[in-house]
Order: structure tokens, then C-alpha cells, then sequence
């Protein structure tokens, strides 16, 4: 049986966490590992703005072994020590794109991101597809323990002889 743990993707405007999460979460999905895409701005749209509902949110989730996926630039250190101090199954996955790339794709000037000192996992995605950015998380949370291994499909397993 796999884990089920929060997600958290992080990193500057645009940086590509609603693309890499809705890829992971496809990818999670199509091996059968039940996750859910958390996107922070609608939860707090629903439930007081702030960790708290993203706690909350994902507690619900991770307690009924659902992986919560969740989309959120969590821009200061501060904000994301207290997701982390408050949920022991979180993993911090940064998604690394310089700060003069990010504000020219988002069109903003600064975001004032502050870049995390360790996260669980570095994705840099200023120079690769997103599919190598995907891959590179799904290889993450198969040693996390969250992804199943993808099996071999039938065709590339080799068939034995019997005498």
C-alpha cells in the first residue's frame, strides 16, 4: 500500500506549478494512487484565507489516503515552515525558475518570493519541458513511497519458456 502525503509545489510566478501538479496528479491517477488537486486560491475562496485551510484541506484528505497535490507559491519562508510544522506529511517540491524568467512569463515586476532553504525536492523548470519536470517528481514520490512503480507494460515483459 502507498502513503498518502501533501504535495506542496511551490516557486515563483511562473514557474509551472499548476502545470507540473495537474501532470503529476495524471500520472498518480493513470497508476491507480488515489490524489487530489488542491489549487490554494480556491480553497481560500471557500474556507478563511490563510495555512489554516490548507491544513485543514489537506488533512481531510491525507487522513482518507488521498494524496493532496497542492498548487501554491507559499511565497515566504515563514508560510511554509508553519504548513510543514503543522503537517508532518508534507513535502516541499520547488520549482526552481530564475527570479527574471518568473516575472517575465507572469508579467509582474517582483513577486517578492523568498526561495526555500531545503526543500524535499528541486525541480529546475527554466530549462526543460514540462514532461522531464513530471518525471522527475513522479521518480520523487515512487521513492517516497506515494507512486506506485509504474509496471511494465505486457508487451515488454519477457515470456518464459516452458520444455
Amino acid at each position: 500500500m502507498t502513503e498518502a502525503l501533501c504535495i506542496l509545489f511551490t516557486g515563483r510566478s511562473g514557474a509551472g506549478k499548476d502545470t507540473v501538479g495537474r501532470g503529476v496528479a495524471r500520472e498518480l491517477r493513470r497508476r491507480g494512487h488515489a490524489c487530489a488537486l488542491v489549487d490554494a486560491a480556491s480553497v481560500e475562496l471557500h474556507l478563511e484565507p490563510g495555512p489554516a485551510a490548507i491544513v485543514w484541506c489537506c488533512g481531510l484528505l491525507t487522513a482518507n489516503g488521498v494524496t493532496a497535490l497542492v498548487t501554491s507559491p507559499a511565497p515566504t519562508r515563514a508560510v511554509r515552515e508553519r504548513l510543514r510544522a503543522e503537517m508532518p506529511q508534507l513535502r516541499e517540491v520547488y520549482l526552481d525558475i530564475p527570479g527574471n524568467l518568473g516575472t517575465a512569463r507572469s508579467g509582474e515586476r517582483d513577486d517578492g518570493y523568498e526561495e526555500p532553504y531545503a526543500p524535499d525536492l528541486r525541480v529546475p523548470t527554466y530549462d526543460r519541458d514540462a514532461a522531464a519536470s513530471i518525471a522527475q517528481v513522479v521518480s520523487f514520490l515512487e521513492v517516497q513511497g506515494v507512486a506506485p512503480h509504474d509496471p511494465p507494460h505486457p508487451s515488454e515483459q519477457a515470456t518464459e519458456s516452458h520444455p
